[in-house]
């Protein structure tokens, strides 16, 4: 029982440090996406926004790659 709350209280401690700390990846992903963009960075952030509205209690870091990923897949890329 006890290691059932420990492992509880790790995966919450997890989840917000994940939610308060994030990765370095976010901003390869903002980068990545702005370049993909042509450097237009308002761009960018509208096809964020995009995903924000598909799916409003997604991550900043998934919102990036769907993002990135819906732009290859519509210029082509894959």
């Amino acid at each position: 029982m006890h290691l059932f709350i420990f492992s509880i209280l790790l995966a919450i401690l997890v989840v917000s440090y994940a939610r308060f700390y994030p990765s370095q990846d976010r901003s390869k992903l903002e980068s990545e996406l702005c370049r993909m963009c042509g450097g237009n960075q308002d761009v960018a952030n509208s096809l964020v926004a995009h995903e924000y509205r598909r799916r409003p209690h997604t991550g900043r870091v998934r919102a990036l790659s769907n993002a990135i990923s819906r732009l290859k897949r519509d210029q082509g890329y894959a």
